[in-house]
């Protein structure tokens, strides 16, 4: 496969979160449900539209490289070089043509790297954010001479605050041939308001309750947790400090 195009897809299947085919709530479930018809596009489709309509565009210069060789060869088993032969002009206009010509290959490549330079600019850890950018690694906003110009990251994109709404994260698990289903719950939560940016020194994390943590029933396991600051200095969460600790910790509960 084009290693563009292979960067490309894996991109693409990244957006379309392909690879969370075991969670069952929200987009998860509407990219589930249409995963079959997106993959094969990814997988199947795209890279035959493209090579089609490319097609009509390349220069093949095939037949030139194969009569070049055949040059090539007949110069050498005569030990003659090809600028001292009688072919060298047929030769030297075959050579002239190729520098010109751009083979389907090449667009393909181009093609690629375009899209994936795209939407890599719009898509980021699975969010999607405009960078608008006039060359490589650098910024470009719309001025029209004002003074002062006031203009943000996503400014061209509007959002819904959810943090107060995020409550419950399901999954589901195959164990010895037997269905589960995970519940992550959200019993506290404790969030900024009147859209306040949380600030670095109170970060919030999701912390598996000290006690009752845990509701089983048949083939249905929920954990509960709160998202809450990690910053009295009594905790014990509080020495865990970073994410990678804390989940730990939970995995470390609900294994006993």
């Amino acid at each position: 496969m084009n290693e563009k195009l292979q960067r490309f897809t894996k991109l693409l299947k990244e957006m379309f979160e392909l690879e969370k085919s075991d969670l069952d709530f929200g987009i998860y479930r509407i990219m589930n449900i249409r995963k079959n018809e997106i993959n094969n596009f990814i997988e199947n489709t795209l890279a035959g539209e493209v090579n089609s309509i490319l097609s009509k565009y390349a220069t093949d210069n095939s037949q030139g490289k194969k009569r070049m060789e055949e040059i090539e060869k007949q110069c050498e088993s005569v030990g003659v070089k090809v600028e001292d032969s009688k072919l060298k002009e047929e030769y030297a206009e075959y050579k002239a043509k190729l520098p010109s010509g751009t083979g389907a290959a090449e667009l393909e490549s181009d093609v690629y790297s375009a899209l994936y330079n795209f939407f890599s600019r719009y898509h980021d850890e699975g969010d999607f954010i405009s960078k608008r950018r006039y060359k490589e690694g650098v910024y470009a906003i719309p001025y029209e001479g004002e003074e002062v110009k006031l203009y943000w990251a996503n400014h061209d994109q509007y959002y819904i605050k959810t943090s107060e709404n995020f409550r419950d994260y399901s999954f589901k698990v195959d164990v010895q041939g037997e269905k589960y289903t995970i519940h992550f719950k959200l019993v506290d939560a404790n969030t900024e308001q009147n859209n306040n940016k949380e600030n670095g020194d109170k970060k919030r994390e999701f912390i598996l309750l000290d006690a009752n943590f845990l509701e089983a029933e048949v083939n249905e396991l929920t954990f509960k947790f709160e998202y809450r600051v990690v910053a009295n200095e009594n905790d014990d969460i509080n020495k865990l400090r970073d994410n990678s600790k804390l989940n730990k910790a939970a995995i470390d509960k609900m294994k006993k």
